[in-house]
């Protein structure tokens, strides 16, 4: 029954893409709300529609981007997607973690300085 239930929220997703082509990610998950982006699967998926898959990760600007978008929205006080389900779905994307160099760590030395 999940299985079904997942696969009609996909369904309803690809429908409601197709009819709003140029419709932004932030667009559409608003006009969704939250009982339909209450499923990380369904956000996943619908984040897969624009792009953003396991062998494509969200890029940090992406994601920033739209945060930065859906807090404005949410100070105008605009009906949100699930938020929560938002981020759970973006923490599963498998992404190469960006270290910061061991050198930038250690003290200039005297032929730096």
């Amino acid at each position: 029954m999940a299985s079904t239930t997942s696969q009609s929220k996909e369904t309803n997703i690809h429908y409601l893409h197709s009819l709003l082509p140029d419709t932004s990610l932030v667009d559409l998950l608003l006009h969704l709300g939250p009982e339909v982006t209450g499923d990380a699967d369904v956000v996943r998926s619908l984040l897969g529609r624009f792009g953003i898959t396991d062998a494509n990760p969200p890029r940090d600007n992406q994601v920033v981007e739209t945060m930065s978008i859906l807090s404005r929205q949410a100070v105008e006080g605009k009906v949100m997607c699930d938020v929560g389900s938002l981020v759970r779905a973006l923490s599963n994307f498998v992404r190469d973690i960006c270290y910061i160099p061991m050198w930038f760590l250690t003290p200039p030395t005297e032929c730096c300085s």
